[in-house]
């Protein structure tokens, strides 16, 4: 199998499945947030670099207790938003 080279990323059919899902998310994000958008992410650098979004580590985030978490997020610059299907 030949993995198409000219796309701006990597080309799905030659990607494991975790590197697809990690790419996926990359497609939704680009597509899907603002510009100026921050974002929790466990990759930071290749998200900026594939999307052009701000990213914050999450092992920072992850070591604040109940109480810290999301003020450190907002801290972040990073908006909470969540989208349920249906409403």
């Amino acid at each position: 199998m030949r993995c198409d080279r000219s796309l701006d990323l990597p080309d799905p059919a030659c990607l494991t499945p975790d590197q697809a899902s990690y790419f996926g998310a990359v497609r939704w994000i680009r597509g899907n947030t603002a510009e100026d958008a921050v974002i929790l992410a466990a990759k930071s650098a290749p998200l900026w670099f594939y999307t052009g979004r701000l990213g914050v580590g999450y092992g920072a985030a992850l070591s604040a207790n109940a109480t810290t978490f999301l003020p450190f997020l907002r801290d972040q610059g990073i908006q909470i938003e969540f989208a349920l299907p249906g409403i």
